[in-house]
């Protein structure tokens, strides 16, 4: 499937403003500017914003193929905070694949490098027709 018309129907992304680098299956790159909005009550960005970015990207990586995906496990790592006016850069890609199940790592970097790690696994459900 066209990378970009999937995240064209992500309705999450397109609430945080998210836009599509560049990518395809296996891997992905996606980019936000953090806003006032995306704050929390240390005016960092916030935990969820920046998994919102990883999940997004780990969801176009792995539905970009035959297979129709859905995401098992996710995990994030925090290193580093993202403020207000911070344009963020997250790639997705896949590292291994064994059966219906892929994991994928990746990393959210700001102007001042990585700002965090993301692995997760997705597992496919139905070939496409």
């Amino acid at each position: 499937m066209d990378p970009q018309a999937l995240f064209s129907n992500d309705a999450a992304a397109g609430a945080l403003n998210i836009e599509f680098v560049d990518g395809g299956y296996g891997e992905v790159r996606l980019a936000m500017t953090v806003t006032e909005a995306m704050l929390n009550i240390v005016s960092t960005c916030h935990g969820g914003v920046l998994f919102t970015l990883a999940d997004s990207a780990m969801q176009i990586a792995s539905n970009a193929g035959e297979s129709m995906a859905f995401a098992s496990t996710a995990n994030m790592q925090y290193i580093a905070p993202a403020h207000a006016g911070d344009r963020l850069i997250v790639t997705v890609t896949r590292r291994l694949r064994r059966g219906k199940v892929t994991h994928h790592t990746g990393e959210v970097v700001g102007p001042n490098g990585v700002v965090a790690l993301f692995d997760g696994t997705t597992i496919d459900v139905a070939k496409r027709d």
